[in-house]
């Protein structure tokens, strides 16, 4: 996940730009994200779908690599509340640094999947450019309409280098 969208800047939640931004200083580059970022000078789609409450208390709970389990039982919405401890290990899931990203669906809802950014100083999902990058879509590809339409083009595509290589 950090060799994949460690470069991209900082947001808060529900913050970023849809337009193209410049990178702002990275260091040293992974492999992938040189190539991610080859052929573009700008940022674009890099902005988070907003958490509202009681979801923005919850995820202050979630350690990197977490999930459910770690919200206090009483934060809990009602169905998660009766589940078992062993079932849906990927609901409220915090994404960790050096794992891979999970399966990205149409939107990033924390109530279905891995999708809350791994830096416990960025209390968020993971930005349109991020779910963009974790399906190899060069930052050179920009996504257009309303943010659940960018999203829900990511997670329906197939991703480009997949679509490479089979080619």
């Amino acid at each position: 996940v950090e060799a994949a969208i460690g470069d991209l800047p900082s947001l808060a939640n529900g913050g970023g730009v849809e337009d193209a931004i410049p990178y702002g200083r990275a260091r040293q580059l992974s492999d992938f994200q040189k190539c991610m970022r080859l052929g573009s000078r700008v940022l674009a789609n890099h902005w988070a779908r907003a958490l509202l409450p009681p979801n923005t208390e919850r995820i202050k709970y979630i350690p990197e690599g977490g999930d459910w389990r770690s919200i206090p039982h009483e934060l809990l919405p009602p169905g998660m509340q009766r589940a078992l401890r062993k079932d849906h290990t990927t609901r409220y899931g915090r994404l960790s640094r050096d794992q891979l990203a999970g399966t990205l669906l149409t939107k990033p809802d924390p109530h279905w999947g891995t999708f809350i950014h791994y830096d416990l100083n960025q209390q968020r999902l993971i930005s349109v450019r991020e779910a963009a990058r974790f399906q190899s879509f060069p930052d050179v590809h920009r996504f257009y309409g309303g943010q659940v339409d960018q999203y829900r083009l990511c997670g329906n595509a197939v991703p480009p280098l997949l679509a490479e290589a089979i080619a």
